[in-house]
């Protein structure tokens, strides 16, 4: 009887999930684009031995194990950006802070994010928003800016009742950059 080696065996479902966890990742962080994001992940899903399921990541950075420096006093550590990952599902999140450099990625899926009670710094902040086929809807208060700068094709970028820019520069608003396809992307304000 002879043994298959490591690299022809099955995959277990353990490591296809690391695979596509780690897939999800480099998506996030934006080292893999959106095309080469499904191709690995369609591959990952269809491997049939241990050797092609690991080629998948072979040239992604590595995940972080540096040891994390002591703790910092929370009223100074700014909050970090939690992506907001929606794929062929819906999430709904709440925000009393907005992070700088939020990201929403929503494919095949919808996206509710709600900031109306969220504590935003001077000027403008930014919120990184990638809709393809899929729905993203943002809740702001009542009388926010909000300038949608991010790319449609073939999409809906909805911002109805939106006030004047502020002139005062210590006055908080909102710039939504990214790109809206075959999607539809509405901001709202709360009553």
């Amino acid at each position: 009887m002879t043994i298959p080696s490591m690299s022809s065996r099955k995959p277990s479902l353990a490591e296809r999930d690391a695979v596509v966890a780690r897939l999800r990742e480099n998506f996030v962080d934006s080292t893999l684009d959106l095309g080469e994001f499904e191709d690995r992940l369609h591959l990952a899903e269809r491997a049939t031995d241990y050797a092609s399921l690991m080629a998948l990541v072979a040239d992604l950075p590595a995940p972080a194990t540096a040891p994390q420096p002591p703790p910092t006093p929370q009223a100074l550590v700014p909050p970090r950006p939690v992506p907001l990952l929606s794929i062929l599902g819906s999430v709904s999140r709440s925000l009393a802070a907005l992070p700088q450099g939020q990201k929403s990625i929503t494919v095949f899926g919808n996206t509710e994010f709600d900031i109306s009670r969220a504590t935003l710094p001077a000027g403008p902040s930014d919120l990184h928003v990638v809709v393809v086929f899929g729905n993203f809807e943002l809740t702001v208060p009542p009388d926010m800016y909000v300038e949608v700068a991010s790319v449609q094709v073939l999409a809906n970028a909805e911002d109805h009742h939106n006030p004047a820019r502020p002139s005062d520069p210590s006055t908080p608003w909102l710039r939504i950059r990214g790109a809206v396809v075959f999607g539809n992307l509405e901001v709202t304000r709360r009553r």
